[in-house]
């Protein structure tokens, strides 16, 4: 198979992943209206960017699993980069349960900013999350 076709199959993959992900929220959203329970439509929020961010970076993962090399993690590059992101990711989920650690220039950036905010530094935390699975040589 050729890259056209490999890179043709994992966008097709990609956007239909997104169109499930978009639909389920639609079907929480729906039933957080419904209930007035919006938690469950919270979780996904929260959790389905870091999901986007791992399946980007998840053809880099399968291309260095094929080397067949030693694997570590890049611890710093996870704590310095990862958990920041994984916290603001998490925020609005964190604010609604009643747990979040205010810290003031976030705090007025995400409530500013409604979801996009938090939704890109999910994408980000679960990019990083996998790339900082290193080789070892």
């Amino acid at each position: 198979m050729n890259r056209l076709t490999k890179y043709f199959l994992w966008l097709l993959a990609f956007i239909t992943f997104l169109y499930l992900g978009a639909l389920i929220y639609y079907r929480l959203m729906e039933y957080a209206r419904d209930t007035f329970r919006i938690l469950p439509s919270l979780f996904f929020a929260s959790l389905f960017p870091i999901l986007v961010g791992m399946v980007l970076g998840l053809p880099k993962l399968v291309m260095d699993i094929k080397q067949k090399k030693h694997w570590n993690v890049d611890w710093i590059r996870l704590l310095v980069i990862g958990i920041p992101f994984l916290y603001i990711a998490l925020y609005p989920l964190l604010f609604n349960l009643g747990l979040p650690l205010n810290i003031p220039y976030i705090t007025g950036l995400i409530n500013g900013t409604r979801l996009m905010f938090p939704t890109i530094a999910g994408i980000i935390f679960g990019y990083v999350l996998l790339d900082s699975l290193i080789k070892k040589y």
